[in-house]
């Protein structure tokens, strides 16, 4: 799925995400390198997919739940804004 990480509402950046997973597979255009977040860093142009997914693992709640169901709830929630 390809996605655009929004902060508030500015577009900081393309990224495709596994629709399975949830995870990263590819960083795509930087729009504002300045509000990435802290810690991931741009070389070239292209922002750290390793730090990034890091940071995007972090984002999910830890309620002792499995990763597959949190991904799906997520990916609900998703939806229903658009």
């Amino acid at each position: 799925m390809n996605c655009v990480l929004m902060h508030q509402r500015i577009a900081v950046l393309e990224l495709e995400l596994d629709d399975v997973t949830g995870f990263i597979r590819r960083t795509g255009c930087v729009f504002a390198a300045e509000h990435l977040p802290v810690g991931v860093m741009v070389q070239k142009g292209i922002a750290d997919r390793a730090a990034l997914q890091k940071w995007w693992m972090d984002r999910f709640p830890q309620a002792g739940q499995e990763f597959g169901k949190r991904w799906t709830d997520w990916m609900l929630r998703i939806q229903k804004c658009f």
